[in-house]
């Protein structure tokens, strides 16, 4: 997923590369941003598996990527400019 790219290129101050990789992740997946913008972090599902583009998809990488989003400073708030869905 390209939010592993965002969130390197963000923490690297490359805000051009990082809305790019938010923006092509938000092309397979629409539900990203708004699991990464919840208020509390996402439990951990009991599927095995999970269908590409869906919010348990999105869920699944939340629960990973969390965490990183809100350690980096503005990175929620930059976040934020983008769709949720």
């Amino acid at each position: 997923m390209n939010m592993w790219a965002a969130l390197y290129a963000f923490q690297n101050g490359d805000l051009d590369k990082a809305t790019e990789m938010v923006e092509a992740a938000r092309k397979t997946n629409a539900h990203i941003v708004g699991q990464l913008l919840l208020k509390r972090q996402p439990k951990r599902s009991n599927e095995q598996w999970v269908a590409a583009g869906s919010i348990e998809e999105a869920k699944a990488h939340s629960v990973q990527a969390y965490d990183l989003w809100r350690a980096l400073d503005g990175a929620e708030e930059w976040l934020s400019q983008f769709p949720r869905r």
